[in-house]
Protein backbone atom coordinates (compact mmCIF):
# COMPACT_ATOMS: atom_id res chain seq x y z
CA UNK A 1 0.00 0.00 0.00
CA UNK A 2 1.23 3.00 -0.78
CA UNK A 3 2.04 6.47 1.48
CA UNK A 4 -0.57 9.25 1.35
CA UNK A 5 0.19 12.82 2.60
CA UNK A 6 -2.68 14.06 4.27
CA UNK A 7 -3.98 17.53 5.22
CA UNK A 8 -5.08 18.44 8.59
CA UNK A 9 -8.79 18.34 7.52
CA UNK A 10 -8.23 14.60 6.41
CA UNK A 11 -5.76 13.87 9.62
CA UNK A 12 -9.00 15.02 11.36
CA UNK A 13 -11.41 12.71 10.02
CA UNK A 14 -9.31 9.66 10.83
CA UNK A 15 -8.83 10.77 14.38
CA UNK A 16 -12.40 11.36 14.62
CA UNK A 17 -13.49 7.90 12.93
CA UNK A 18 -15.72 10.16 10.17
CA UNK A 19 -13.53 8.37 6.75
CA UNK A 20 -15.87 6.76 4.56
CA UNK A 21 -14.15 3.44 5.25
CA UNK A 22 -14.07 0.98 7.81
CA UNK A 23 -10.09 -0.45 7.12
CA UNK A 24 -7.58 0.44 9.81
CA UNK A 25 -5.19 3.65 9.49
CA UNK A 26 -1.73 4.14 10.72
CA UNK A 27 -0.63 7.61 10.07
CA UNK A 28 2.83 8.49 10.87
CA UNK A 29 3.68 12.09 12.39
CA UNK A 30 6.37 14.14 11.06
CA UNK A 31 8.36 17.30 10.53
CA UNK A 32 10.31 18.10 7.98
CA UNK A 33 13.29 19.43 10.08
CA UNK A 34 13.86 16.13 12.22
CA UNK A 35 16.13 13.88 10.63
CA UNK A 36 14.65 10.91 12.77
CA UNK A 37 11.71 11.14 10.60
CA UNK A 38 13.05 11.35 7.33
CA UNK A 39 15.22 8.35 8.41
CA UNK A 40 12.33 6.21 8.88
CA UNK A 41 10.47 7.74 5.77
CA UNK A 42 12.07 4.22 4.25
CA UNK A 43 11.43 1.88 7.06
CA UNK A 44 7.47 3.31 7.00
CA UNK A 45 7.32 2.49 2.99
CA UNK A 46 8.51 -0.42 3.53
CA UNK A 47 6.21 -1.44 6.28
CA UNK A 48 3.55 -0.22 4.30
CA UNK A 49 3.52 -2.50 1.44
CA UNK A 50 3.45 -5.37 3.59
CA UNK A 51 -0.40 -4.37 4.67
CA UNK A 52 -2.58 -4.37 1.75
CA UNK A 53 -5.60 -4.32 4.19
CA UNK A 54 -4.62 -1.03 5.86
CA UNK A 55 -4.28 2.73 4.65
CA UNK A 56 -0.96 4.08 5.50
CA UNK A 57 -0.52 8.28 5.70
CA UNK A 58 1.53 10.63 6.74
CA UNK A 59 0.97 13.84 8.69
CA UNK A 60 3.53 16.89 8.37
CA UNK A 61 2.85 18.47 12.05
CA UNK A 62 4.45 21.81 10.90
CA UNK A 63 1.21 22.10 8.65
CA UNK A 64 -0.47 22.02 12.26
CA UNK A 65 2.21 22.59 14.67
CA UNK A 66 -1.17 22.18 17.59
CA UNK A 67 -1.89 19.08 17.06
CA UNK A 68 1.17 17.52 19.00
CA UNK A 69 -0.97 18.80 21.96
CA UNK A 70 -4.33 17.88 20.88
CA UNK A 71 -3.17 14.41 20.74
CA UNK A 72 -0.96 14.57 24.25
CA UNK A 73 2.85 13.25 22.14
CA UNK A 74 5.97 14.65 22.98
CA UNK A 75 7.57 14.95 19.57
CA UNK A 76 7.98 13.38 16.27
CA UNK A 77 8.50 10.73 14.72
CA UNK A 78 5.31 9.64 16.29
CA UNK A 79 2.97 6.19 14.69
CA UNK A 80 -1.06 6.41 15.31
CA UNK A 81 -2.85 2.71 14.85
CA UNK A 82 -6.62 4.23 13.90
CA UNK A 83 -9.00 1.19 13.92
CA UNK A 84 -11.75 2.15 12.19
CA UNK A 85 -14.04 -0.85 13.32
CA UNK A 86 -18.10 -0.93 12.30
CA UNK A 87 -18.45 -1.30 15.99
CA UNK A 88 -15.53 0.94 17.62
CA UNK A 89 -13.20 3.58 17.09
CA UNK A 90 -9.89 3.88 18.50
CA UNK A 91 -6.70 5.73 18.16
CA UNK A 92 -3.56 3.89 19.72
CA UNK A 93 0.15 5.62 19.62
CA UNK A 94 3.31 3.54 19.49
CA UNK A 95 5.27 3.93 23.12
CA UNK A 96 8.53 5.37 22.40
CA UNK A 97 11.10 2.76 22.41
CA UNK A 98 12.95 2.24 25.42
CA UNK A 99 16.05 2.48 23.30
CA UNK A 100 15.63 4.43 20.53
CA UNK A 101 17.43 3.64 17.15
CA UNK A 102 20.24 6.28 16.75
CA UNK A 103 18.70 6.56 13.50
CA UNK A 104 15.23 6.33 12.78
CA UNK A 105 14.22 6.37 16.58
CA UNK A 106 11.89 3.57 15.30
CA UNK A 107 12.92 0.32 14.20
CA UNK A 108 11.23 -1.54 10.96
CA UNK A 109 10.54 -4.67 13.68
CA UNK A 110 8.71 -2.15 16.51
CA UNK A 111 6.36 -0.39 13.58
CA UNK A 112 5.61 -4.58 12.54
CA UNK A 113 4.95 -5.66 15.50
CA UNK A 114 3.03 -2.41 16.66
CA UNK A 115 0.65 -3.25 13.98
CA UNK A 116 0.18 -6.47 14.10
CA UNK A 117 -0.52 -6.44 17.70
CA UNK A 118 -3.99 -5.09 16.16
CA UNK A 119 -4.38 -8.05 13.30
CA UNK A 120 -6.51 -10.65 14.55
CA UNK A 121 -4.26 -13.91 14.89
CA UNK A 122 -4.75 -16.18 11.58
CA UNK A 123 -5.93 -13.08 9.49
CA UNK A 124 -3.83 -12.89 6.16
CA UNK A 125 -2.17 -9.45 6.23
Amino acid sequence: MMVKRITFDSLHKILNGTTNTSQPCVVKLYSNSCHFCQALREHYEEVAELYNDYHFFAFNVSDHPDIEGELNITGVPTILFVNNGETSHSVTILEDPPFPDKLSYYTIEQVKNFIESFTPEGEIK
